[in-house]
């Protein structure tokens, strides 16, 4: 089995002036509770790896996780070959949560179909993630979309993404089998606007904070860069 670099099978820590996102968490929980499947779609700097590497902290058992490169997509040109391709990153993220349980993934589940079925062979019902799946074309796209599909019941998958992935988005919302948080959930709402202004500008007033959120539509990468900029300076206009 190919091997991954462990950087790619771990949510990657929190950035030192992450906020708290118990809103955003507290609707993850419900779709992991209800849903086969999750997707967060927005541009980057709207804090997706972030929320759900904090989220992923507290759920049991231990999640599993790959990031996806454009090396790990085949290209469309051969279906077998991305089946082959997106089981075998799907093996490793298990591999290296299931260490902890004690388990292992059959040898013979070289498609989404037989991991599906392997998982279901174990007592393993937890999360997988998925990140910057926008990366994958059609074909690794249908691959991923079968493990969804025929994942065990309560494994639930989430797949985080720049813009539209492809897998079967339209078909899955019409079967109430996943949600999907895009930028208008994404966006910093008042309190979250708030915590993050103030920590990275102290003496920023409680109105000059929510105007300046306000001034970048609730983008937390906005918010971000403009504290660079304004740093050092006491409420300065916005």
């Amino acid at each position: 089995m190919h091997r991954f670099p462990t950087t790619k099978l771990r949510a990657p820590r929190s950035a030192a002036d992450a906020i708290a996102r118990p809103r955003l968490e507290a609707l993850l929980d419900d779709a992991r509770r209800r849903l086969r499947a999750t997707l967060l779609m927005a541009p980057a700097g709207y804090g997706k790896t972030t929320l759900v590497a904090a989220w992923t902290q507290r759920q049991t058992p231990t999640p599993a996780w790959f990031t996806v490169d454009p090396g790990d997509d085949p290209g469309d040109g051969d279906v077998a070959a991305a089946e082959a391709r997106t089981t075998g990153w799907l093996r490793a993220a298990l591999d290296a949560v299931w260490t902890v349980h004690d388990l292992a993934v059959d040898d013979d589940a070289v498609d989404p179909s037989a991991l599906a079925a392997a998982v279901e062979r174990t007592a393993w019902r937890g999360v997988v993630v998925i990140d910057d799946v926008h990366h994958l074309g059609r074909a690794a796209g249908a691959a991923l979309a079968t493990w969804v599909e025929r994942a065990p019941e309560g494994v639930h998958t989430v797949l985080l993404a720049r813009q539209a992935p492809s897998v079967p988005v339209a078909r899955w919302l019409a079967r109430g089998e996943l949600d999907i948080f895009g930028v208008e959930a994404l966006r910093l709402d008042v309190a979250e606007g708030r915590n993050l202004a103030g920590r990275l500008l102290p003496a920023l007033s409680v109105d000059h904070a929510d105007a300046l959120v306000a001034r970048v539509e609730g983008w937390p990468a906005g918010v971000q860069l403009a504290a660079r900029t304004l740093r050092g300076k006491a409420n300065p206009p916005t």
